[in-house]
């Protein structure tokens, strides 16, 4: 593997054989912002969208982590049974949304992702968040995404720009989102099973639906 350069400092070898380790170790303010290019050069390979490298081509590859500055508020709410279920009861769900909070946390970023809840005092399933954060963002092209199971909506300075409410297994949902300084507010619910939950600004023009980067 060959180090191509990235705005941070690493320590690893140039070359060599995998597996290796690689430290990232951002300046100060750059924590949330930083790319590593690498190359592999080596034996025939095909990647994962099954193109073909020949033995001895260059393959580019790279690691990045683009987390824009700022922190999400999130309340937490819960209910007891089934006549508030969001999705057939959307009414008696917003009264929840409505009434006091099991609690308030704020988080660096918005993602979760259980079987058993991670937050002391959350109940394993139906329950539900809805933060905010604010986002400034410098030139250049971006995209919201979100990562969920059971179901999510985002708005984007008061506009609905991801409603994907209805229950569901885990599913990567994208919006187009400009630079600036916007608002981001989400409701996001789970009824059972398997909790995923993230939202994020990512990079490039939004994609169809597909796999994502693994949680934290």
């Amino acid at each position: 593997t060959a180090m191509r350069g990235a705005p941070s400092r690493t320590r690893a070898n140039a070359s060599g054989v995998v597996p290796d380790t690689i430290t990232v170790r951002p300046a100060p303010g750059r924590e949330g912002l930083w790319r590593l290019e690498l190359a592999y050069v080596g034996r025939e390979v095909v990647t994962p969208r099954g193109t073909v490298h020949a033995a001895g081509d260059t393959v580019p590859f790279a690691f990045e982590r683009f987390e824009p500055a700022g922190s999400w508020e999130v309340a937490f709410y819960a209910w007891s049974d089934s006549t508030a279920d969001p999705h057939l009861h959307p009414e008696a769900f917003a009264r929840v949304l409505e009434g006091a909070p099991l609690m308030v946390r704020t988080r660096r970023a918005f993602d979760f992702q259980w079987y058993a809840p991670g937050i002391e005092g959350l109940p394993r399933e139906r329950w539900a968040a809805r933060a905010r954060a604010d986002v400034d963002l410098g030139p250049g092209t971006y995209s919201l995404r979100t990562i969920s199971d059971d179901g999510i909506r985002v708005w984007v300075d008061g506009r609905l720009v991801i409603d994907a409410f209805e229950p569901h297994g885990s599913r990567v949902d994208y919006a187009p989102l400009e630079p600036g300084r916007h608002l981001l507010e989400v409701v996001y619910y789970q009824l059972g099973g398997w909790t995923e939950a993230r939202v994020e600004v990512v990079r490039g023009a939004a994609r169809s639906p597909g796999s994502a980067a693994p949680h934290e």
